[in-house]
């Protein structure tokens, strides 16, 4: 179930589908199979998405894409004048005049990755030290075998 909820996420995010589009896909998904969908958007995906905001410590910004000026929101319209969108509304797709940035924490990312390949790191860590496949032959800390480091420190 975990897994299907991350896919429906990304699959919203990666197309730029709007709350609206999704609750009218999933009317849609109702009349055509007679039920509800066992996932939706405003149950499972907006708590993930929430969990997530607080985990990765997540903000956006948004910039119109003509002049650069910082908008307020995502439905935001940019207000600098002589900008060919003043006061334009700006639909939300994959071509949007709009710019978002999203700033993250990437540490807790990072801290999964390196916690599920421990083992391996470490036997690639060892491997490096011990010069097994690599084209380390000698000691590899005597810096002479490093030139351009050995020139930029003399």
């Amino acid at each position: 179930r975990h897994d299907k909820i991350l896919y429906y996420a990304s699959y919203i995010h990666h197309f730029g589908i709007s709350s609206e589009e999704v609750s009218m896909m999933e009317d849609l998904m109702t009349v055509l199979y007679g039920f509800p969908p066992p996932i939706t958007y405003h149950t499972d995906i907006n708590s993930l998405q929430q969990s997530l905001l607080k985990t990765f410590e997540i903000t956006k910004h948004y910039f119109c894409g003509m002049c650069k000026q910082k908008l307020d929101g995502p439905l935001e319209k940019c207000q600098r004048k002589g900008c060919p969108l003043q006061r334009r509304r700006i639909k939300r797709t994959k071509r949007s005049d709009r710019v978002e940035v999203q700033v993250m924490n990437v540490r807790p990312q990072v801290e999964d990755i390196i916690c599920e390949n421990l083992a391996s790191i470490v036997r690639f860590h060892q491997r490096l030290h011990n010069s097994e496949g690599t084209c380390f032959d000698s000691d590899r800390s005597d810096l002479r075998y490093f030139r351009d480091y050995y020139t930029s420190i003399l």
